[in-house]
């Protein structure tokens, strides 16, 4: 939670451009606390310190977002798996102190709190949520044949071990049977 914090705090001046463009006040960053796997279309590129605002968020695991930080990545979107806990939620608040200075208050979020942030808004936003809901839709899907594609590969590759170890613990030749 700390290292989510220092690394939103480290990219405050863009949290704070954003801030400025969106006219948004308060909204949730993501940023990974461990490297991500990105091996699947429609999913966010990203590295230890990038900041991500998020945009929507599903309980199966799922988010979409546009990179934030770092500059080089700014504007990018696409999905980010969170279910594996590399991910987390940062609640971004923009304040302005005397003298026109602003300054941004942090607190780590939760995954739930971040998806209950997203219900209800009009109906653009709704008809927003349901795009970007079918776009994490899409990449998990992918995202699962992958890994059942991975899996089927380890099983028969597994298999194959198992056979040759009983054949060499039961003394039987490995080529075939001799005569």
């Amino acid at each position: 939670d700390e290292l989510a914090e220092f690394t939103v705090r480290l990219s405050e001046s863009a949290v704070i451009a954003h801030s400025h463009s969106s006219g948004c006040r308060r909204f949730t960053v993501v940023t990974p606390i461990d490297s991500c796997s990105t091996e699947v279309p429609d999913m966010l590129s990203v590295n230890l310190g990038a900041v991500v605002l998020c945009e929507a968020a599903d309980a199966l695991g799922w988010a979409f977002g546009t990179q934030l930080a770092p500059k080089s990545l700014a504007g990018g979107k696409g999905c980010l798996h969170y279910g594996g806990g590399h991910w987390r939620p940062v609640v971004v608040e923009v304040q302005r102190a005397r003298g026109g200075f602003e300054h941004v208050q942090l607190s780590v979020g939760t995954w739930s709190q971040t998806i209950e942030s997203f219900r209800g808004g009009g109906t653009q936003q709704r008809l927003r949520q349901k795009l970007l809901f079918n776009r994490m839709q899409a990449a998990r899907a992918a995202w699962e044949a992958k890994a059942g594609s991975v899996e089927a590969v380890g099983l028969s590759a597994h298999d194959q071990d198992a056979t040759v170890q009983a054949n060499r613990s039961s003394g039987r030749p490995r080529q075939g049977k001799r005569r």
